[in-house]
């Protein structure tokens, strides 16, 4: 007679597959059901304004995204949380309305002032100057002595303080202005991919292999720099790897001019945090000065 209730109830827990699932994850399933179900309800009423609705989660989403990659990132590195790695965001997204500013409503908004471009024309120099310094600078040191590598990097490190000054200056020809500085990036990087995938195919290395390459990219950077002159819509990229170029240079000066001197001399992880706290209120209210409070729309490209 067990035996018989026993298969009675198995049969009952065969044909009655709710009957282990619990009170609280059926009320789970079911309002789940029904908010999927409004989506689907209000996605097919209005489906363009549901794909803007997404567009703006996920692009809102990727920001967040990104902030907390990079607090991670600092804090598992230098051992402190960087409170001015929102500022350095902020400062990439502030940079994209500086340089595009004077082509929205006809320049009524521009925003461009000297004491900036000099700023960041110094702070660039800066870092290029100790990017130098740090890879190369022993290496030549030891064939050419101490005066040579030192006076070169500093002409170069000037150079390229005055290039960034000079557009940020004049960002209606961004397009013009910084059409150079990309073609050099894609002949460096033509010439290395090509020498590289040379190496793979013969193990023959020489003079010849290395000029022949270098012309290829020079020609590849040469056609690219002309095509990028003559494209005004390319400013819209263009203004992204500009703000994204100085986000990164404020943020290596930042390291290497203050964190890392203070890391060496701080005993508590403490002041560095009030160090950065410092930081981040320092260019807010250089963000505000700079901005003020009006409205800064951009271009209808956008």
């Amino acid at each position: 007679m067990s035996n018989a209730l026993l298969g009675q109830s198995s049969g009952e827990n065969r044909f009655s597959p709710f009957s282990t699932i619990s009170a609280s994850k059926l009320l789970a399933i079911v309002l789940t059901l029904v908010a999927v179900g409004y989506l689907g309800w209000k996605i097919s009423e209005s489906p363009n304004q549901a794909l803007q609705f997404a567009f703006n989660g996920v692009s809102v989403g990727a920001i967040y995204a990104l902030l907390a990659m990079g607090f991670t990132l600092v804090y598992s590195t230098v051992w402190f949380f960087d409170l001015y790695y929102g500022a350095a965001a902020a400062i990439g997204a502030y940079s994209v309305f500086y340089v595009r500013s004077s082509e929205a409503l006809g320049g009524r908004y521009e925003v461009n002032e000297m004491a900036v471009n000099v700023g960041f024309a110094v702070v660039t120099a800066g870092v290029v100057a100790w990017v130098l310094h740090t890879s190369a600078y022993s290496r030549f040191r030891a064939r050419f002595g101490r005066t040579v590598p030192l006076a070169v990097g500093g002409l170069v490190a000037g150079a390229v303080g005055s290039y960034m000054g000079f557009l940020l200056t004049y960002p209606a020809n961004l397009h013009v202005l910084f059409a150079p500085a990309v073609g050099v990036a894609v002949a460096l990087v033509a010439a290395l991919a090509l020498q590289r995938g040379y190496r793979m195919i013969s193990e023959s290395d020489g003079r010849a292999v290395a000029m022949a390459t270098g012309i290829v990219g020079a020609v590849l950077g040469a056609i690219c720099g002309y095509l990028l002159s003559g494209e005004p819509g390319a400013k819209l990229y263009l203004s992204w790897a500009v703000s994204c170029l100085l986000a990164g240079v404020v943020g290596l000066a930042l390291y290497r001019g203050l964190y890392a001197y203070m890391r060496e001399r701080s005993r508590s992880p403490l002041i560095m945090l009030v160090a950065s706290l410092g930081i981040l209120l320092a260019i807010t209210a250089a963000t505000t000065i700079v901005f003020q409070s009006a409205p800064r729309p951009l271009p209808d490209a956008f």
